[in-house]
């Protein structure tokens, strides 16, 4: 979407997406780099893979509004791949390969294999397990998923978005049926992409269609939605189950879709902007990058403190969030931004 069309209270969400994820992940180093803080809380753990969630209902929303000007057009399909690839491929390109150059240098090899379907967005598991499938920048399974998602999309286009998300929609469940007639050891990606997760981006594309219809809802009712979304979504997952099966759907999906309705259901366009609001603008503009870099931050940091152990656990987390913000925010506005132009302006 362009700038002046985006929906501040969506850019909000997806910033705080963003945030959720690095700060579990910022968390989790910092938590198991700290024996004292374990001690202290032992399995005390903050889950933020809730962000992830969010970001799959957000996206089905965008793509079905981002869309409008595509729906019946000629070559529609060929523009929407196009606007998608720039988004997302060139960025994290870059960080797959900055992260295999650090591996390499500490002597931890990825193998070919593992490199060429990290940079084709294909699901792999390293060791064939389908509970552990990771590309080289671990966060960068869900874009596997977005991926699987635009494509689909981009082949169901048709005149209208009702149209277009009702076929998307019906592609989708015919994939998360098909996972239940897989055999014992399925290759990765045929697992990764039959999972029930797939059902966030239907309900996204949902809320988009009656968000175009005008349905709107008071503000008290908006707010008691994203108040009550983003507090399910912290919920902890049962390790006891596959973190991309039913259990996470059904506590995941109405959490998000609660949080995302409560947000553009009551959207006004002439309603007044705090001065936050530009710093959320931001954070969501910059939570690609944000979300992409934390992890190679990440795996930078640890060795580095293991060496120098002069921090706590707490310290850590805090540190390394500051800087997953300050990498993410000048990733977004030195590489990101001015590469997506650029491809824009030559397409």
């Amino acid at each position: 979407m362009q700038k002046n069309e985006q929906l501040t209270s969506i850019q909000t969400l997806r910033g705080l997406a963003a945030m959720a994820v690095v700060t579990g992940h910022c968390w989790l180093f910092g938590y198991w780099q700290d024996a004292h803080l374990r001690a202290q809380f032992p399995g005390f753990l903050l889950d933020g893979s809730g962000g992830v969630d969010l970001f799959f209902v957000i996206s089905g929303f965008i793509m079905v509004h981002a869309s409008r000007s595509l729906y019946g057009k000629a070559g529609a399909r060929k523009e929407f791949m196009r606007r998608r690839l720039t988004r997302i491929a060139p960025l994290y390109w870059i960080v797959t390969l900055f992260l295999f150059g650090w591996l390499s240098l500490i002597q931890i090899y990825p193998t070919q294999l593992q490199v060429l379907f990290s940079l084709l967005f294909i699901p792999y598991s390293a060791d064939g397990s389908t509970t552990h499938i990771a590309p080289i920048v671990i966060p960068g399974w869900t874009l596997a998923f977005e991926m699987l998602f635009y494509s689909i999309f981009a082949l169901c286009l048709s005149s209208t978005a009702l149209k277009s998300a009702v076929k998307t929609s019906l592609l989708l469940i015919v994939l998360i049926g098909l996972g239940y007639g897989l055999p014992q050891a399925p290759p990765a990606w045929a697992f990764a992409w039959t999972r029930p997760l797939l059902a966030e981006f239907i309900a996204g594309m949902a809320l988009a269609i009656v968000w175009q219809r005008g349905w709107q809802c008071p503000r008290w009712v908006g707010g008691g939605l994203i108040i009550i979304g983003l507090a399910a979504l912290l919920i902890p997952l049962d390790p006891a189950h596959h973190w991309q099966d039913w259990h996470r759907v059904q506590i995941r999906l109405p959490a998000a879709t609660a949080a995302l309705a409560g947000a553009v259901l009551v959207q006004n366009s002439a309603q007044s902007k705090p001065i936050w609001a530009k710093f959320a603008a931001l954070l969501g503009d910059a939570s690609y990058s944000i979300y992409l870099w934390h992890m190679p931050l990440l795996l930078i940091m640890k060795p580095a403190h293991e060496a120098f152990p002069i921090l706590s656990g707490i310290a850590f987390t805090v540190l390394a969030i500051m800087l997953s913000l300050a990498i993410g925010i000048m990733s977004y506005l030195r590489l990101e931004k001015p590469m997506i132009a650029l491809f824009n302006r030559r397409a």
